[in-house]
């Protein structure tokens, strides 16, 4: 992934975290609670808009969170705590890694 590509991911990850709610079309299905993995999940640019304005639908059963930002730079990470702080989330935590960001926080 080019460092232009990464850079514009980043980018939309803070501005949806800046300024959620956009939904995306009909189309998009969340994971039904019983059929998410315990995993890291990824998080592909057509459903962050969808994904951090609806956190909620990306927890485990347990009700931890974990994703990664696949390429994201670290300069989205303060973004992402942010949001997370709004929706009522602790233990957040955010680590870079070669593969991009990585999200995890409990309910």
């Amino acid at each position: 992934m080019s460092f232009f590509a990464r850079l514009h991911f980043s980018l939309l990850i803070v501005r949806h975290a800046l300024v959620p709610g956009r939904r995306l079309p009909d189309t998009h299905t969340p994971v039904p609670p019983g059929n998410r993995p315990p995993s890291t999940r990824p998080v592909s640019a057509e459903e962050l808009s969808w994904l951090l304005a609806n956190l909620h639908g990306a927890l485990d059963d347990a009700g931890n969170l974990s994703l990664l930002f696949p390429g994201a730079l670290p300069l989205a990470a303060p973004f992402l705590l942010f949001r997370l702080k709004r929706q009522g989330f602790s233990a957040c935590r955010v680590t870079a890694n070669r593969n991009g960001l990585i999200l995890t926080a409990t309910r």
